[in-house]
């Protein structure tokens, strides 16, 4: 997966190669993006277990970590991801929606 970053300083586009990262969505209407990663082997995979990660406090969700069942991290799912993403990643969760 390329991603599109633009450098909303200078407006130039830098393209950034992501070996790991296989998509990205962004439900703006939810608030919830997943970022997925890319397998180290080819196959059907399947979450087998999600670890949650909460605020420093302790009091709030605000992710998801998905693993296979092998323990590989699979994806995670950022909760309040207006908040988490940056400028880029929405740009580009954005461009993919509407290229879909």
């Amino acid at each position: 997966m390329n991603l599109l970053i633009r450098n909303y300083n200078d407006d130039k586009d830098l393209i950034m190669q992501s070996d790991y990262v296989d998509y990205l969505t962004w439900d703006e209407q939810h608030n919830v993006a997943y970022l997925a990663l890319r397998p180290n082997n080819s196959g059907t995979r399947r979450v087998a277990r999600t670890l949650q990660v909460c605020d420093e406090a302790g009091d709030e969700v605000v992710a998801a970590l998905d693993f296979g069942a092998d323990g590989e991290l699979m994806g995670i799912e950022l909760l309040n991801a207006a908040t988490q993403l940056g400028a880029a990643l929405k740009a580009s969760a954005r461009e993919q929606q509407a290229n879909t």
